[in-house]
């Protein structure tokens, strides 16, 4: 029975797909299909001068992830007779991947290998997508993939506990707290909080990076520990980046309070606050660049080579390797949309740098 339930929903999903009618996180499954059963080697074998059914269903899938891209024109009965072909071929590729992997959490589908028509590299990275996963105080873990918001309640979870959500690299999620607090998390990021704040505060920790929209409680001051400093505030909104030892605030709007040991600064709209070696130093910015990655961009200002590949690097999961310079001789500005292909961002980078990039698997080799 559960052969037969899995082939329905495979069945079901593809022909979802097929209509057009998939949310951005099916079309991921059914191109994680694709490229699974193109290992395998179902598309060796075909009629003399054909073109590699694994590239017709490429092109298709490529089309409907990156819509932004001109499509080329594809006639009628040839579409209907590839999109038959695919189905036929998915649908057993996906009934044998939901029988094997129900039940189980996988990262394997973010910022998926797929591959790739042409060129030096050997494959292509899809870019990440909404997921994390929550666990409390109490032993229940959960999987979060729906790109909406995880709405906190302690009824639904027996009273307070403890919640820790961990966004992994390729990942990005939001949770609205207790109060009707907003946090967006980048990835390779984690936050914990209570289900229920206290009557005299409201406390989280925070480690990688995140950006809050935090709701006005004049009696219960927002605080964030993030590593061995505090950010107080009662209502606003800011963006804090604490992935390497520094951690910067970049506020937004309202008003910030930073406490670092015996230190303590108000930090003010269009400021940003960088927390280093038991100092707290408050800059002019424009907040906007900060919060550029929730917004889909990844955004540098005069920034070296390693610091933007460690920004591509987490949210295509990739490792670079080869010819990066240790130190900070040339810096580069400029905003790259981080919602395409890691070749595309690649592309980009080599025109700007005049270095030369190659995927191989997870890695990225820089000539």
């Amino acid at each position: 029975m559960k052969d037969i339930g899995s082939y329905e929903r495979a069945k079901s999903l593809l022909k979802k797909y097929l209509s057009g009618d998939c949310t951005a996180e099916e079309e991921r499954i059914v191109l994680y299909w694709f490229y699974e059963l193109k290992k395998t080697g179902s598309d060796t074998v075909r009629p003399k001068g054909e073109v590699p059914l694994s590239q017709r269903l490429n092109e298709q899938l490529d089309a409907r992830l990156f819509p932004e891209k001109k499509k080329k024109e594809i006639p009628l009965l040839w579409l209907r007779v590839t999109a038959a072909v695919a189905c036929c071929l998915c649908v057993f590729g996906a009934t044998f991947w939901l029988k094997k992997h129900d039940g189980l959490q996988t990262f394997d589908m973010l910022a998926a290998e797929t591959t790739i028509a042409s060129g030096p590299s050997a494959n292509d990275i899809l870019p990440g997508t909404n997921f994390a996963t929550l666990s409390y105080s109490d032993g229940k873990r959960e999987t979060l993939r729906d790109s909406s918001f995880l709405r906190t309640s302690t009824k639904q979870h027996g009273g307070t506990q403890t919640a820790h959500l961990e966004v992994p690299a390729a990942g990005t999620y939001k949770v609205e707290l207790e109060d009707g607090t907003r946090v967006w998390l980048n990835a390779a990021s984690k936050l914990r909080y209570p289900t229920h704040f206290s009557t005299d505060e409201r406390r989280v920790s925070l480690e990688g990076e995140a950006y809050f929209e935090v709701a006005k409680d004049r009696d219960r001051p927002f605080r964030i520990d993030v590593k061995d400093s505090q950010i107080e505030v009662l209502g606003t909104s800011f963006n804090v980046n604490a992935y390497t030892e520094a951690v910067a605030t970049s506020l937004l709007e309202g008003s910030v309070k930073i406490r670092q040991r015996h230190q303590e600064m108000i930090l003010k709209p269009g400021e940003q606050a960088v927390v280093h070696q038991q100092q707290i130093k408050i800059e002019k910015v424009d907040p906007t660049h900060a919060t550029a990655w929730q917004q889909g961009d990844f955004y540098f200002d005069s920034h070296n080579l390693r610091e933007i590949l460690m920004q591509i690097s987490r949210w295509y999961n990739v490792v670079f390797k080869g010819d990066i310079p240790s130190q900070a001789t040339t810096v580069y500005s400029g905003r790259i949309n981080r919602n395409q292909k890691l070749s595309n961002v690649l592309e980009i980078l080599q025109l700007t740098t005049g270095k030369s990039f190659r995927i191989e698997g997870r890695h990225v080799i820089i000539h």
